[in-house]
This record gives C-alpha cells, structure tokens and sequence, in this order.
C-alpha cells in the first residue's frame, strides 16, 4: 500500500509518500521546505516529533473527541474534572494515565513496594497499561509538594501483563516517599 500526501515543492508546501510494507511498518519520505525529501527509512537519519496532537475537542471539556467516542460514543457526559467511574480520578486524569475512564478498576496506582533485605534498594510495582511509559519519582518532604524529582530511572516502558516491577536504589534520608507518573510516548 502506497499514501501519498503533497503539495508542490514550492516555498510553504509539505508532501509525505508512506509505503506499508508487510508486517505494517512504514517507511517513506517526508518533504520540509528547508531540506527537501527526507526519507522516513534511512538507518542513518531518522524523524523525530515533540509533540502529538490528540486531535479537536468539539465540546471544549479538555478531552479530545476520539477518545470519549471510543469509550461512550458521545461527546457528553465526561470531562476533564468528571470522574465518570467513581475511582477517585479524573476522566483527564484518566485519560492522561491511558486507563479506562468507566472502569473503577482500571487506575494508575503502586500495588506493592518490597525492600530488598541487605541492599539499599526497594522493588516498585505498579499497575501499567502498553500505551504509555512511566516515570519513578522521590520525594523527601511532603510538606514540598514540588519537590518530586525523578528516581534515576528516567522513563520506563511497561512490562507485560498489566503490572510493571522496578528496582529503585534507596538512600540519603530515612524517608522517602515513591509516585508512579505515566507518559504518553511520542
């Protein structure tokens, strides 16, 4: 299969070939006015985005239509502070953790924390969803609430089967309080 999206190569104009080969990965070439074609292929070179757009928000509630379509088949009756599965989070909360908005069940939370007997480390489980990464944060004084910095282990992709596990190293103060926040991958 071959998608082609262009415009003349003239000053302002924006072209991408897509080609799907067998196994459904794309490959191509992207045209920017600076550098010409690019080819989305080449081991050497590679694309990269910042940002994703999720999409419109026809009703203005902070959540993009395709995902309260895909859950309820009607932009009416979520938004952003709703929380339509009485869990105790948010549908924005929701949506930004990839979990399911109508399932009380379905939630980012930390299932097990375990030290590690004779090791300044502790074992973190959470419950994870294949769509997103997930950031370990610290902190050592809850009164600071901005104070949660990263663990040491920069973003993290799930394990499989609902549940992510990983070893933090422990140290420094004699408390330390552990969060789980999910990133959306570019």
């Amino acid at each position: 299969m071959e998608l082609h999206f262009t415009r003349s190569n003239s000053p302002g104009s924006v072209g991408v070939v897509l080609l799907q080969a067998l196994r459904g990965n794309l490959s191509g070439y992207a045209w920017g006015e600076n550098v010409g074609w690019m080819s989305l292929s080449n081991i050497h070179a590679f694309v990269q985005t910042t940002s994703l757009d999720p999409g419109p928000d026809t009703d203005g509630d902070m959540l993009p239509d395709a995902w309260e379509l895909w859950f309820t088949n009607s932009l009416t009756g979520m938004g952003a502070g709703t929380d339509s599965d009485g869990d105790g989070f948010t549908d924005a909360e929701e949506y930004g953790a990839g979990t399911d908005p109508l399932d009380p069940n379905s939630l980012l939370e930390i299932t097990d924390i375990v030290l590690s007997p004779g090791t300044l480390e502790a074992d973190i489980s959470w419950s994870s969803v294949a769509k997103r990464l997930y950031r370990v944060e610290l902190n050592t004084d809850l009164t600071q609430p901005t104070n949660w910095v990263d663990s040491g282990l920069g973003n993290q992709n799930p394990d499989a089967g609902g549940e992510t596990t990983r070893t933090v190293p422990l140290g420094g103060p004699t408390q330390q309080f552990y969060r789980v926040r999910s990133v959306q991958p570019l």
